[in-house]
């Protein structure tokens, strides 16, 4: 049998001293990896491994797909490299160690989308005994993420109705390419090193309150909010005579939106005059280790500071601008136009706006900046930029700012009037 490492950013993080055992970290962003000269006798037993749930893997795309074993086996598996065949094409199987419930790597090597049934057959695995010493392991980097591809069911609600399934296909196999630009939730979240923001004051006395009082639940939902913030290196425990207090927001899904009440370190903050929207000057960049202090919070469980960029912070939205018309180039003369988080690519054909989709992703990619894929529109005909529909017809006001005047009450006297007419 093989044996596989797991790296990080070329860092060696995990080994395995039993049958090539190579785990998707939960913790890390990790590479997959494989490679193997050392050899031992495995057991001719094999257990059916079948796909868990119902999956479909685009053309040229690897995806992860959960296992499960009518035996209901406990402990390792190993699953040999193999290419096998089904209906519509062919798929790879990259040598590797897991678990029922666990995942293995399927690598769609056809032209066509492969269907994968609940409960169907798609591997064997071999389960593990031997153990190899940590020495015999050898190791080989095979670059394939662990994050699981997008289906064309994920990103239908985000392409344009004018494009047929050919083009649809093609925009998801260009998303599925730079996955790591997309980011589901906190572990997934990119991190740029184009600027950094430095907190300037008008004077050194800090800003210190106590926590706002919060009910019980609340409370637990800050905690969980803050030790995944922890967890993922975006936040930490802090020392900091600053301390502005936290406020829950109330999403629309129920859920809760952590801010910091930032109203008095703001009035103390030095104003960033870089301009919003857009202007041709050169870009500076800003270093300010010692502002992390100066976002520290409170909560009724601890004291944090912000290791990232909080939004609230009065110069925020200049520094992110100042990030993204870093990280755009010249591109934002040519092809991106962008205000804050919203960026606009204008294209003449679908060819150019897959061009300048592949342009705009190598950037970010390379700037370690993510997006939010259900933020994201693709190849809309019409759409809604900063209060405006743009559309083949020209610009209008949007939607929100039309409704608003239409459902105005009538005014009834000369006071509504002038209240109308502002």
């Amino acid at each position: 049998v093989v044996a596989y490492y797991v790296v990080v950013d070329g860092t060696q993080v995990a080994t395995s001293t039993r049958y090539s055992r190579a785990y998707f970290l939960e913790s890390v962003r990790c590479n997959f990896l494989a490679a193997f000269p050392d050899v031992v006798s495995l057991p001719p037993r094999k257990l059916p491994l079948w796909s868990k749930n119902a999956a479909v893997i685009p053309p040229n795309t690897i995806d992860l797909i959960e296992i499960a074993n009518q035996e209901h086996h406990e402990g390792e598996v190993y699953v040999e490299a193999t290419t096998r065949q089904k209906s519509g094409g062919e798929y790879n199987i990259p040598g590797c160690v897991t678990t029922i419930g666990g995942v293995i790597a399927i690598q769609n090597i056809s032209t066509n989308h492969l269907t994968f049934r609940q409960h169907q057959l798609i591997a064997r695995g071999t389960p593990c005994e031997n153990e190899i010493s940590q020495n015999e392991v050898s190791k080989l980097v095979i670059n394939a993420s662990t994050l699981p591809s997008f289906q064309l069911n994920d990103i239908k609600g985000r392409l344009g109705s004018n494009l047929n399934e050919s083009e649809c296909i093609l925009v998801l196999n260009l998303i599925n390419e730079f996955r790591n630009c997309f980011a589901g939730n906190t572990t997934e979240l990119g991190k740029t090193t184009v600027t950094e923001m430095q907190i300037r004051l008008n004077d050194d006395v800090p800003v210190t309150y106590r926590p706002y009082r919060l009910a019980y639940p609340e409370r637990e939902s800050v905690r969980g909010i803050v030790q995944d913030l922890i967890a993922n290196g975006i936040v930490q425990e802090s020392q900091s005579p600053y301390a502005s207090p936290i406020l829950l927001v109330k999403k629309k899904t129920g859920e809760y939106r952590m801010c910091v009440d930032y109203r008095a370190l703001n009035l103390k903050t030095i104003r960033d005059k870089y301009p919003l929207p857009l202007v041709d000057d050169d870009l500076e960049r800003m270093h300010g280790n010692d502002s992390v202090a100066k976002t520290a919070f409170v909560t009724p469980d601890g004291h944090y500071e912000y290791l990232r960029m909080p939004f609230g912070l009065v110069n925020a939205p200049a520094v992110f601008l100042r990030a993204i018309n870093s990280i755009l180039g010249k591109l934002r003369f040519t092809t991106a136009m962008a205000y804050l988080d919203d960026i606009l690519l204008p294209s003449s054909s679908f060819e150019t706006g897959l061009g300048s989709l592949r342009e705009v992703f190598t950037l970010f990619r390379d700037a370690g900046m993510t997006f939010r894929l259900s933020k994201c529109q693709f190849f809309h005909e019409k759409l809604e930029y900063l209060g405006h529909e743009i559309s083949p017809h020209g610009i209008r006001p949007g939607i929100a700012k039309i409704e608003a005047v239409e459902k105005y009450p009538k005014p009834t006297n000369v006071h509504e009037i002038r209240q109308f007419l502002g």
